[in-house]
């Protein structure tokens, strides 16, 4: 798949979530062409407290826990 298929594929989602809504097509298609899909195995560590804020995480399918020291 290229990059702008992926693209296009990742908008379609975005425009969709709820949490999303009231965006304009502008916000929504900045947030499309810098997002990627990421998988994680199960109990694999995605970030730390402190970590530096250089991601921004929805889930589609699946659990997070969330765990804090």
């Amino acid at each position: 798949m290229n990059i702008d298929a992926t693209t296009q594929s990742l908008a379609a989602l975005i425009v969709e979530l709820p949490l999303l809504k009231g965006l304009s097509s502008n916000h929504l298609q900045i947030l499309a062409d810098n997002a990627m899909q990421s998988q994680f195995k199960d109990g694999e560590l995605i970030f730390r407290e402190g970590d530096p804020a250089n991601r921004f995480y929805l889930i589609q399918s699946g659990r997070v826990a969330l765990e804090s020291s």
